[in-house]
């Protein structure tokens, strides 16, 4: 792979990428994070505490609970952190899945598409 020799393989490779609306996607990111908090993200970050310097725990979620835990911001504020640290990291995402010209995108609503897509390009049923 680090030499860019690119393998031969004897199957096509299909690569499809399902993008929701950036609201859908916001809001699917608020609602997942305000469940983990739910669920006990705090107490299962208060439980690391002795661990928090481990580069594993320097990651969205439990450096904000880590910061709050030492009054740098309130638990609403440390909430509103790890929504909006998601919200960038998925951006990060996006961007580099479409730097790759071989996905082709669609629209979460749009299945009928991709399955002509793979029913005329590549011969498969579905």
């Amino acid at each position: 792979f680090q030499k860019g020799n690119k393998a031969t393989r004897d199957f096509n490779i299909i690569k499809i990428g399902v993008m929701p609306a950036k609201e859908k996607l916001h809001g699917n990111i608020y609602t997942r994070v305000d469940k983990m908090i739910e669920a006990g993200l705090v107490d299962e970050v208060k439980s690391l505490q002795a661990y928090k310097n481990l580069t594993a725990l320097q990651t969205v979620g439990y450096s904000e609970i880590f910061d709050y835990f030492e009054n740098k911001i309130s638990l609403a504020g440390a909430v509103e952190k790890i929504k909006t640290s998601t919200r960038q990291y998925a951006k990060r995402q996006i961007t580099w899945f479409k730097k790759d010209t071989e996905i082709t995108w669609f629209k979460p609503n749009e299945i009928e598409s991709i399955v002509t897509k793979l029913s005329s390009e590549f011969g498969l049923t579905v």
